[in-house]
């Protein structure tokens, strides 16, 4: 994270005029529309969540930035913030039109990535552990999703009790943080360091049992 003035603003919170940016994209999803309303965008909504991810910093690392504002159509209606891990794998909050998700995961993966993780998933040790967070995650509320193969992966056993997480080609967890704590500052740190370390454990399995890509 560069070290733009803006960056060392303390972090108040996201406002109605955010959701109002958002309004404003859903109804003229068109880039020279959207284009012109990015100084709202940056101050409103892509500064605040740089600041956001400077406040989580002191326990989740510096490795932190939001998306910038182009001409993909995902990112006018979503401001992502990504705190990397290991390459691929990292912790995400995520503002739009509905709220803000505090997620986590490997969002991107490489063929070796996901050779590494469906040996894994395969091991009677490391796939039960992952089965027991991801039981847990599911139990507090997330939503585990990513990218799958339609069917099983090539040569594996369709009776495999792990079956549907070696389908994953990226996987996450993500779930929805209280709208009644986004606009506080001080609040929306909190839930959101609360989620991410709820995620640690399941960021943990795949640093050590995926890792980064092998090449880049």
């Amino acid at each position: 994270m560069d070290l733009d003035p803006r960056h060392l603003q303390a972090f108040n919170g996201f406002h109605e005029a955010a959701f109002d940016y958002f309004e404003k994209v859903e109804a003229q999803p068109e880039w020279e529309h959207v284009s012109r309303l990015s100084p709202e965008w940056e101050r409103h909504i892509h500064w605040p969540m740089e600041q956001l991810l400077a406040a989580c910093s002191d326990e989740f690392g510096s490795n932190g930035f939001a998306h910038n504002l182009h001409r993909d159509p995902y990112l006018w209606a979503h401001q992502v913030g990504i705190v990397t891990v290991a390459d691929t794998i990292a912790y995400q909050v995520v503002l739009s039109i509905t709220g803000l998700e505090a997620s986590g995961g490997m969002m991107r993966s490489s063929s070796d990535q996901v050779r590494r993780f469906r040996d894994a998933v395969s091991d009677e040790t490391s796939g039960d552990d992952l089965t027991s967070i991801v039981d847990h995650l599911v139990e507090s509320g997330f939503q585990i999703t990513g990218r799958t193969l339609r069917g099983k992966p090539r040569g594996w056993d369709a009776e495999h009790p792990r079956t549907d997480l070696a389908k994953h080609v990226t996987i996450l967890a993500t779930r929805q943080v209280d709208s009644t704590l986004i606009g506080s500052g001080s609040s929306c740190i909190a839930a959101i360091k609360r989620e991410w370390r709820s995620l640690t454990p399941f960021i943990e399995w795949l640093v050590r049992n995926v890792g980064p890509r092998a090449t880049r």
